[in-house]
């Protein structure tokens, strides 16, 4: 009973003097879910995931409303290739550490093909026009 009650107050000091110790894995936790609703975002409100033309390419800027306050605005695709770039990278990333925890990445590699194939479709058009 003393070495529980000895154990007990050693625990409860380190939470003391070190409370973010306690505090991390709910930080990560916090972390991943913020991760995960921004990229939910990506997906529904910046890209279309597909072969047609104009999917699987992240718009720069989403502009939801109008000038007259209603909800067609528009979207922009300035920068595409820096844009196409850093997409294609959080793809990648994403791969990476789903496989390394052994979770199903099928979802982030269809993905993945069309981004990278979207880089085929527009070199093609782009090479009609020279």
């Amino acid at each position: 009973m003393k070495t529980l009650t000895t154990r007990l107050i050693v625990f409860l000091t380190i939470l003391a003097v070190f409370p973010n110790v306690s505090l991390s894995q709910t930080q990560d936790e916090q972390n991943l879910k913020k991760y995960w609703d921004n990229r939910d975002r990506l997906g529904k409100y910046f890209i279309r995931i597909g072969s047609e033309p104009g999917m699987s390419l992240p718009c720069s800027q989403r502009e939801p409303y109008n000038s007259f306050g209603s909800l067609n605005g528009m979207m922009k695709w300035a920068d595409a290739p820096t844009h196409h770039g850093l997409y294609l990278l959080v793809l990648a990333t994403e791969y990476e550490l789903l496989k390394r925890d052994n979770k199903n990445t099928d979802a982030v590699l269809n993905e993945l093909y069309y981004a990278l194939n979207a880089i085929n479709r527009i070199d093609g058009i782009a090479e009609r026009y020279i």
